[in-house]
């Protein structure tokens, strides 16, 4: 993560993240199974890196309401849409503009830290001092949970994934197109690194892992 790279590459997508990743990403389909694996309790404080417009953080406050739960993001305006969302009844999450690499918690503060479609941003020496810096939050036994585009399920979905390694660049989807993010999580200290599902889409496949530092 040598230079930031805003969540649809250019700042004027900002304001229509939110649409375009619903329909490319299969996102109705992949959040709520990536929910499914957040395991909470009362008073857990479960952090989002790479929150983006905040729309998952925003749900998970909603599917935890005993748990504090935080955005953190190096992008202010997409920081100022995710704190005008708003779910009846919900109270907002702690939204915090930083870089992922140092993130604003103490050691082993965290509970569960969730990422979606965000490593892909990032290149190899980031994805590598990110995953370092989610480590040192977590406390051990803390979870892990990404969401992210990973190895194409056929040959259609590895052509339409194309559009999605133009758009973010080659480099940084190498791992992802190749299948081999998962060794990264091991490499970084984590344990039982699985995937836990997969999902087709517009412009490529979905995968969820999930891991527990140790």
């Amino acid at each position: 993560m040598n230079t930031y790279v805003p969540p649809l590459r250019f700042h004027a997508l900002t304001r229509f993240y939110d649409r375009i990743v619903a329909w490319t990403s299969a996102e109705a389909r992949f959040r709520p199974a990536l929910l499914e694996l957040v395991a909470s309790s009362p008073g857990a404080l479960i952090v989002e890196v790479g929150c983006g417009t905040g729309t998952l953080t925003w749900m998970l406050a909603q599917r935890f309401p005993d748990a504090r739960i935080a955005g953190v993001d190096l992008d202010q305006e997409a920081l100022d849409l995710a704190r005008a969302k708003s779910f009846d009844g919900v109270p907002a999450p702690a939204f915090r503009e930083a870089d992922a690499r140092n993130l604003p918690f103490a050691d082993g503060s965290a509970d569960v830290v969730v990422t979606s479609l965000f490593f892909h941003h990032l290149l190899p020496q980031g994805k590598r001092q990110v995953l370092a810096e989610i480590r040192r939050v977590l406390r051990p036994g803390g979870q892990l949970v990404v969401a992210d585009w990973g190895r194409p399920h056929s040959t259609f979905a590895a052509v339409r994934f194309l559009a999605v390694r133009l758009l973010d660049g080659f480099a940084v989807t190498r791992d992802h197109a190749r299948g081999i993010f998962p060794a990264r999580l091991h490499n970084a200290g984590f344990t039982d690194a699985a995937e836990k599902a997969w999902f087709g889409a517009p412009v490529g496949t979905i995968r969820l892992w999930q891991a527990t530092r140790t």
